[in-house]
């Protein structure tokens, strides 16, 4: 049966009769029982009638159907459903996104799309008719021309002109015959209004022809179709009908909305002072008074706006149109903002942006009004089928996971919102804020241990968010972004299916909020797209917006987008595409970003504020030393209008070698006590953390202290023991932080497996395994200082130069190694100028044998006092194809036992004669109190997490030319087709037999 009509005899008489486009949708009456399966039948809340999918595709558990409404669009074949679903919880309802989903769904309906062809037909006629017409006219007229012309102007019988001037008393009574037209002629507008008219009566005579029992078959229809579809998906009944949690369903009906008449905004100005006047004339009324009083009242604001067309029809739960706009929003939030990204633009149609997804224009097609809360009150939920708690435990279970989600709580995936940093930031602290900054791991077994690692810490440390970086060009995307989902969802078991497990809906604890970095040179718009796609979907919503390293070549600039050229253009570019999705952080450099001078840092300063006035919500800065430098730059940001949360970086110093290639790498100025404290302990790694967690706790404290901020930012370098001494040793307070100061030895328990040292040849299976920035693959140092360094080579021979000049210290640095030599190379100068110069061979790493040094030896110690250190030489050099297969032969035919690795940038090539799973531990310390200390170690894992490095930093030496140069041409060769080898001596007793056995052969 049809659904019971809304009663006309209403108010709504009452109002003139004017009518917008939009219909509104009212409660008309409890659904009866025969239409609840009806899928024609439009309803405010009970349970879907259109739903032929998966149960798992659709919202099951505490969302509710709020309504669903048949809206065919009239010119349109398919029938369309529109289902809005809403959670019922009050947590949810208070989010701006997440608590509402909307299903469309579309079925072709075959009478309608016949009568759509048979107008279209209809009107492809009149168009021909009008078309004929037009073209009969145009005949008459040339017709008509072409008589005139022939006519002779000066035969007063053949001149109308002249008959009326001359013989009008004459002729007065005599009809002219020739140009009267007969009394009952039709035009040929009036030959189309006829058709006209008889097309109309076609359609009605169509309508007609649609009675109940055509209504029926089409009903019919319908459910036999979604019958069908739920058989094709192997559905054994119909779950909607099985859903408990619904409220009492209604019919929702229509009606046209009222056309209101619109208040004038704001009286004339000259009307108004007018008034004005004659009131201030009055002794008995305060002209001011009234006039202010007359200006508000020409106020029209948003709510003023949005209650007038309420009032219209106060009854109203849906407001409907396909196209037009919108009322207007009083809270300007993420809903809005992405609507009408630009506020200072009118609200119309034109003014919303495209999909970002597919670029389609977006179409206001339905809104919710307020009354439909009323009809869907939480009590009104029917849940007496709904499954309850057994027993008490579980019932205090649900009770304390509901209190969680309400205060923001818990984990991200027991129904809380992920915490955003801005909110995070916004809220008074008791103590410090703190973040940790992680990277992804070279190795799977990094990988795993640093799963471990972060679970660990903040377990205990209690972060407010952890930070996964993004290597160069967006080369640790796939994985960086699942580090974060793990961290954020505590999925720290690498076994563990993460993706299957977001679709567990159990709860969820262990896990901490992420900021995913992401860099936007050297990559694609697509590649981005992507990334943010898959951030939004896995829940991810802190960004740390960066620029990445510059573009190296002419080749690798053009083949990025020129959309993304600076960190401001990929913050605008996500406040464009995803609205308030994200919370988007951004970089800051206390000391500048391309040098150290006022006009440097000025300019950093003002481009810090363009980030922040495209959408950047809070700054993260690179790590200093200095904290009187951070105090002046964080006043003149502030002077300058950047008012966004400022979180100072620190990185504690893990030892020495790191933290010059660090401070180098990044250009910062270290204080020269800083550097007179860390000379004589250098090689001794535990009192050169114990100086950075001093160090680090002195800027947390003069920064907390003057600048008054409460938040800070900790790389960790994937590192555990020294960010963990100094979040604790803040937390203690000053008392205990002065004992912390003067504790410059820690015990052996302290120490982790891999602390001591760290990087290229770490052991694989630590997080920190790898140059200590997490970035990949780069050359370290700009392009135009690359230039000046290294030339244009072209030939081995301006190879062989460069290697050689380095390793005797005439060259600072070379692609693959950024510091000068250390000073345990230089018993090694005469065989490596041999090696580089004499044979060709370029090496990239090396060390000499050691027998048992002391551990505080300047040179070759680590760790503790009172240890001994042993080492095997080793050397890692590039070479060609030949000789690669000569040093094999060599190595095979040796009675000293040897061993190496090669590979050219090919995976498929690697060799060895190592066994599978084999390690070769090059450096060892023995220190007391502790097993051995292995502090590097070569083996397979390593060499080839390392080969895919060496290697891409040919490719990114060669960017450095432009295309098809000769430099360009020899690098690539080069990366083409040499090998990669390490060879490791293990007689440590033997001194020079690694030496003598190479510069023989």
């Amino acid at each position: 049966m049809d659904p019971p009509r809304y009663d006309d005899d209403s108010d709504m008489e009452s109002q003139d009769d004017h009518w917008t486009n939009v219909h509104l949708g009212l409660a008309d009456g409890e659904l009866e029982q025969g239409d609840e399966e009806n899928p024609l039948v439009s309803r405010i809340g009970g349970r879907p009638a259109w739903l032929p999918l998966a149960p798992q595709n659709l919202p099951q558990e505490s969302l509710i159907l709020l309504v669903e409404i048949f809206a065919p669009l009239e010119n349109s074949a398919y029938d369309r459903d529109l289902l809005v679903w809403g959670c019922a919880n009050a947590v949810c309802q208070r989010v701006e996104a997440g608590s509402v989903r909307v299903i469309r769904m579309l079925k072709y309906n075959t009478r309608w799309a016949a009568k759509l062809e048979k107008k279209k037909q209809k009107q492809a006629v009149r168009v021909a008719r009008v078309a004929e017409r037009k073209q009969q006219e145009q005949d008459a007229e040339t017709e008509r021309v072409r008589r005139e012309l022939e006519k002779n102007p000066f035969t007063m019988s053949d001149n109308p002109k002249a008959q009326s001037l001359f013989t009008s008393s004459l002729f007065a009574n005599a009809p002219s015959h020739e140009n009267s037209a007969p009394e009952n002629a039709q035009s040929p507008m009036d030959d189309d209004d006829d058709d006209d008219d008889d097309d109309d009566d076609d359609d009605e005579d169509d309508e007609d022809d649609y009675d109940e029992e055509a209504r029926l078959a089409e009903e019919e229809a319908i459910k036999q179709s979604i019958a069908a579809q739920r058989e094709q998906l192997g559905l054994d009944k119909d779950w909607a009908r099985s859903v408990t949690q619904y409220t009492p369903p209604l019919y929702l009906n229509t009606i046209s909305e009222p056309a209101t008449q619109e208040e004038t905004l704001q009286a004339p100005a000259e009307s108004v002072i007018q008034r004005a006047a004659e009131l201030s004339a009055d002794a008995s009324l305060s002209g001011k008074e009234e006039y202010e009083k007359m200006v508000l009242d020409g106020i029209d604001s948003t709510f003023e706006r949005f209650t007038r067309r309420i009032r219209a029809e106060p009854r109203q739960v849906v407001r409907y149109e396909f196209g037009g706009v919108p009322l207007p929003f009083s809270a300007q939030g993420s809903i809005f903002r992405m609507l009408w990204p630009d506020p200072q633009k009118p609200m119309r149609e034109d003014a919303v942006p495209p999909c970002p997804l597919c670029g389609a224009p977006r179409v206001f097609e339905m809104q919710l009004m307020p009354n439909l809360a009323n009809l869907l009150r939480a009590e009104r939920i029917d849940d007496t089928d709904v499954q309850q708690p057994k027993d008490a435990a579980e019932a205090e279970k649900q009770r304390r996971a509901q209190i969680e989600n309400t205060l923001g709580l818990g984990s991200a995936k027991d129904g809380r919102r992920v915490a955003r940093i801005d909110e995070k930031l916004a809220q008074k602290q008791d103590g410090i804020l703190w973040s940790l900054e992680f990277f992804p791991p070279k190795t799977s077994d990094g990988m795993a241990n640093l799963y471990a690692r972060i679970e660990r810490m903040t377990a205990k440390l209690h972060p407010g968010w952890v930070h996964v970086t993004w290597g160069s060009g967006g080369s640790t995307r796939d994985i960086s972004l699942e580090l974060a989902v793990r961290v954020q969802n505590g999925f720290f078991d690498p076994s563990m299916n993460w993706r299957a497990e977001l679709d567990n809906s159990g709860p969820r604890t262990g896990g901490c909020d992420v900021c995913l970095h992401m860099t936007c040179t050297d990559v694609e718009r697509s590649f981005l797209d992507t990334a943010l796609a898959d951030a939004k979907r896995y829940g991810i919503c802190n960004i740390l917006a960066l620029r990445g390293d510059p573009p190296r070549g002419e080749e690798s600039w053009i083949a990025t987008d020129q959309q993304f050229q600076t960190s401001i253009d990929l913050v605008k570019y996500v406040r464009k595409q995803h609205g308030d999705a994200f919370c988007i952080g951004v970089a800051g450099y206390p000391e500048g970003l391309s040098g150290h001078t006022p006009e440097d840092v000025a300019r950093d300063i003002g481009f810090l504020k363009q980030k922040q006035d495209a959408g950047a919500q809070f700054i993260v800065t690179q790590f200093f030393y200095e904290p009187e430098k951070f105090h002046t730059w964080h006043a003149r940001c502030r002077a300058h209008g950047i008012t966004i949360p400022i979180i100072p970086g620190v990185m504690p110093i893990q030892n020495y070698h790191s933290f010059r290639r660090m401070t180098n790498l990044c250009r910062l100025q270290v204080p020269t006590p800083l550097l007179e404290a860390l000379e004589p302990i250098k090689t001794d790694d535990a009192s050169v953390k114990d100086v950075g967690v001093q160090v680090a706790h002195t800027i947390v404290d003069q920064v907390h202290k003057q600048d008054q901020i409460a938040a800070f930012h900790l790389y960790t370098l994937n590192l555990e023991k020294s960010v963990t001494r100094v979040i604790t040793g803040a937390k203690a307070g000053a008392g205990e932080l002065r004992a912390e100061k003067g504790a410059l030895v820690r015990s052996p328990a302290d120490w982790e497996w891999d602390e001591f040292p760290n990087g290229r040849y770490g052991d694989s299976r630590s997080p920190a395994f790898g140059e200590l920035d997490g970035y990949g693959a780069s050359l370290k140092v700009p392009p135009e200082e690359a230039m000046r360094l290294w030339g244009t080579p072209v030939d081995e021979s301006d190879i062989r130069r460069i290697f050689t000049n380095y390793v005797k210290g005439s060259l600072a640095c070379i692609p693959w190694c950024d510091v000068p030599v250390w000073d345990e190379t230089a018993p090694l100068l005469p065989a490596l100028t041999r090696l580089n110069d004499g044979k060709g061979w370029w090496t990239v790493g090396s060390q000499p044998a050691v027998n048992g040094i002391d551990s505080s030896d300047p040179t070759y110690g680590f760790g503790p006092k009172n240890g001994f250190i042993f080492q095997k030489s080793f050397v890692e050099m590039f070479m060609s194809e030949k000789d690669k297969r000569a040093l094999v032969e060599r190595i095979g035919q040796s009675e000293t036992p040897i061993t190496f690795y090669a590979a050219m940038h090919d995976p498929a090539s690697f060799e060895t004669n190592v066994g599978e799973h084999g390690l070769n531990a090059v450096t060892w310390g023995v220190f007391p109190g502790k097993e051995v200390a292995q502090s590097t170690i070569i083996e397979a894992q390593s060499f080839m997490a390392w080969r895919d490095e060496a290697f891409a930093i040919w490719r990114e030496w060669e960017l450095l030319f432009p295309p098809r140069s000769a430099s360009r041409k020899f690098l690539r060769a080069i990366h083409d087709t040499y090998w990669l080898v390490t060879v490791v001596h293990h007689d440590y007793k033997d001194a020079d037999g690694l030496w003598r056995f190479l510069t023989q052969a």
